[in-house]
């Protein structure tokens, strides 16, 4: 199946930086989805921890995740202050600015 993106095809940042787009229905009544831009930092069995920007999930989907709900493809998150980079060239610099991320576990139906 050509185009389709599986947890072996995802580029981890470790490897590479390979920025995805994560669209995500946050409002039932909204007729568009909202995106944004994430990284994939590990990969487990079951899915992937990704880092997404800081308020792009609402709290209570936050919550649900933390409480290890099964009906939920979120799952514990944690928030960190990482350093932030600049890419030019394919060569990653540090900008002397740090940022902080939420990184999140996802499961494989992400």
């Amino acid at each position: 199946m050509d185009g389709v993106l599986t947890l072996e095809s995802i580029v981890l940042a470790v490897d590479s930086v390979q920025p995805y787009v994560l669209s995500w229905s946050l409002d039932p009544a909204a007729e568009e989805l909202a995106e944004c831009t994430v990284l994939a930092l590990m990969r487990r069995e079951a899915g992937v921890l990704l880092a997404v920007p800081i308020g792009f999930l609402p709290d209570s989907v936050l919550a649900e995740g933390a409480l290890g709900s099964e009906e939920s493809i979120f799952g514990p998150h944690k928030v960190f202050k990482v350093a932030s980079l600049l890419e030019e060239g394919g060569i990653l610099s540090q900008t002397g600015v740090y940022i902080d991320v939420l990184v999140v576990d996802y499961a494989a139906e992400i």
